[in-house]
């Protein structure tokens, strides 16, 4: 029989009594109680469109091709999809988005997913709404830096899109047309109402919701209740999108000064460095993580919470959580529980 010495002996001991508490928590949580959590999480299935642009085939068809196409951008290099990638969660994968020559435009590329029920928009709220947020990104200096008058010549000189956006729009608002229908104005509708359909699918968490008890493993199930109760994670990322819409302070180090939305008003410094609670779904194919991309790996977003962040401020969101390496392992577990696969079919470019 191998001996070992007391410290490994005290070490063992002392990870049963945790391991064996955090089990222990879980299931004392009443079922009764974990029920009445999970209705907090389940899916709307009713997207949320706006009056002024409603849903329509043709137009989510048009607005499909605009955002995979290129041509949107001045140099002909740039698309919608370039920094909005379904390969990556609808994100790109860089730290700093790369933007106008590849260069870095200073911010992580946020995901798509879900932003039909989010407003405001963008890291900063400077965006209102899907529509707005689809101009920023068509205007941007160091992004697809288009010059309005070029944008809509470009267009208009493709015979396809000619047909595409006279189907699409044929019986809108003509005030809204503008009796000419490729504008700024349907340019941004039919994108959104693309944007609007790129729902992340049922994820195996999704699934438990729904009573399957074998969708998700034993560790992810006490990971849902820390997410909720102990590592406070609820309090920003609630609701079946796994965000409150909602702009915080969280202590992520800033390199360059970003005051996030306190962009909108210097002089209120509770906006100062805070940031757009972003949506977790998809969250474990979505690296480098926070809004300077600063965060490389899931493992070290848990352990940047569980410290309470990395610098102080009178307006900071969070504290530390003191989670066992136990709770750490369950938590991560959860999360990835929230990932689900989607095929998205690039479309043909018009000619």
């Amino acid at each position: 029989m191998q001996k070992y010495p007391l410290p490994t002996l005290l070490l063992f001991s002392l990870l049963l009594v945790v391991s064996s508490f955090v089990i222990e928590n879980y299931k004392s949580s009443s079922s009764e109680e974990i029920a009445n959590l999970k209705l907090l999480y389940k899916r709307d299935l009713v997207i949320p469109y706006p009056k002024i642009n409603p849903y329509t085939e043709a137009k989510y068809n048009l607005g499909k091709m605009l955002f995979f196409d290129p041509r949107l951008s001045d140099t002909n290099a740039i698309s919608c999809a370039t920094c909005h990638n379904p390969a990556f969660s609808w994100t790109d994968g860089h730290k700093n988005t790369l933007g106008k020559e590849l260069k870095p435009v200073g911010r992580k590329a946020m995901t798509l997913l879900n932003l039909a029920w989010d407003k405001p928009l963008l890291w900063d709220a400077r965006a209102p709404h899907l529509e707005s947020q689809v101009a920023e990104a068509l205007f941007a200096p160091d992004g697809m830096s288009n010059e309005l008058p070029e944008l809509l010549s470009k267009i208009k000189n493709i015979s396809e899109y000619r047909d595409l956006f006279s189907k699409a729009f044929a019986n809108e608002d003509p005030v809204f047309a503008e009796n000419d229908y490729i504008n700024l104005n349907t340019i941004k509708a039919a994108i959104a109402t693309f944007e609007r359909q790129i729902i992340s699918p049922k994820a195996p968490f999704d699934l438990w919701i729904e009573g399957n008890e074998s969708a998700i493993s034993e560790s992810a199930k006490r990971g849902f209740m820390i997410f909720n109760e102990k590592g406070n994670c609820a309090s920003c990322h609630s609701g079946w999108r796994f965000s409150d819409g909602n702009y915080y302070n969280i202590g992520v180090k800033e390199q360059f000064m970003d005051v996030g939305s306190g962009i909108r008003n210097l002089k209120d410094k509770s906006l100062h460095f805070t940031f757009k609670a972003v949506g977790l779904r998809n969250i474990d194919r979505r690296p480098p993580y926070m809004h300077n991309g600063s965060i490389e790996t899931l493992e070290e977003v848990i352990e940047f919470y569980n410290k309470g962040g990395e610098m102080k401020a009178h307006n900071l969101a969070i504290s530390p959580l003191n989670l066992s390496a136990e709770e750490k392992a369950d938590l991560l577990s959860f999360l990835k529980t929230l990932t689900s696969h989607q095929e998205i079919t690039v479309p043909s470019m018009p000619q």
